[in-house]
């Protein structure tokens, strides 16, 4: 939904239906580093260590290089550079205090800050072991407010154009796929036009 707005509020990013089909499906991968991750730390109950942030932190870049060790053939370079993308930084944020390579602006890839942005909606309005989810209105505030870091500011504009819809599609589909589901569902639908 975010891409899709995008594309119909500016051209500046050129995002062909290609790309938002790649995004869209990739975006599954952006946590794929986690395995390399200690379930202790994964599942912890309460607030990580220095040190066992820094090694979930490192997922972005585990996860990178997992992606690395793939295929890469000519016919899916595109493909893999998005997912290298998505996997590498979908934890950067518009000011440059992200994470793993304190990337800001228009520097951070927007198949990234889609990602990124729909990646802290996922984790606000979901149980976690360290908290509760957050209600849909709150995580709409928090996030718009940037009580969950900095995001382009043409993404969030979209993020509250898409939110009626977006509260809608989420909290009437089970399953915790429905966020994927649904892009890919958009960006299926894009590609049919």
């Amino acid at each position: 939904m975010i891409l899709h707005r995008l594309v119909k509020n500016t051209d500046r990013y050129g995002l062909s239906k290609e790309d938002i089909s790649f995004i869209s499906s990739l975006s599954a991968l952006h946590d794929i580093g986690k395995i390399t991750v200690a379930e202790g730390i994964l599942n912890k109950p309460g607030k990580l260590t220095t040190k066992e942030w820094e090694i979930m932190k490192a997922h972005t870049v585990n996860g990178d290089s997992i992606l690395d060790s793939a295929s890469n053939s000519d016919d899916h370079e595109k493909l893999m550079q998005i997912a290298h993308e998505i996997v590498r930084s979908h934890h950067e944020r518009w000011d440059g205090s992200g994470y793993p390579d304190g990337l800001s602006g228009d520097m951070i890839p927007i198949s990234a800050q889609v990602v990124s942005i729909a990646d802290v909606y996922d984790a606000l309005t979901s149980n976690r072991c360290y908290k509760k989810a957050f209600s849909h209105e709150t995580a709409v505030r928090m996030i718009c407010e940037g009580e969950c870091g900095s995001f382009n500011s043409l993404l969030t504009e979209c993020f509250r154009d898409i939110e009626p819809e977006l509260y809608s599609k989420s909290f009437t589909d089970s399953g915790e796929d429905y966020l994927l589901d649904y892009a890919t569902d958009m960006a299926d639908e894009m590609l049919a036009q």
